[in-house]
């Protein structure tokens, strides 16, 4: 984790999901309005997960920050902005 968050304010989440990888980044916003990172979590595609489609790319990278978020950001209200890339 790289910043503490605060509980008051809204998470903002970006996931990607690219040809033979997945990420996301959990942010917030400060009271300056500039973005705050919380954490960035990757991963890489293996198997037959190479042949999803884009979609199903976007699907799996949001059930895998969903498993692997912080517990205490369970509850918290989060905006979500997917970004997808095929090469």
């Amino acid at each position: 984790m790289l910043e503490e968050p605060i509980p008051s304010k809204h998470l903002i989440l970006y996931i990607a999901a690219q040809e033979r990888s997945l990420g996301a980044l959990c942010a917030w916003e400060n009271s300056k309005s500039k973005e705050k990172a919380l954490y960035y979590l990757s991963r890489t595609l293996v198997g037959a997960k190479h042949n999803y489609s884009p979609f199903e790319k976007i699907c799996l990278s949001l059930m895998f920050v969903i498993q692997k978020a912080e517990p205490s950001h369970a509850g918290s209200h989060c905006i979500c902005y997917p970004q997808s890339r095929s090469d």
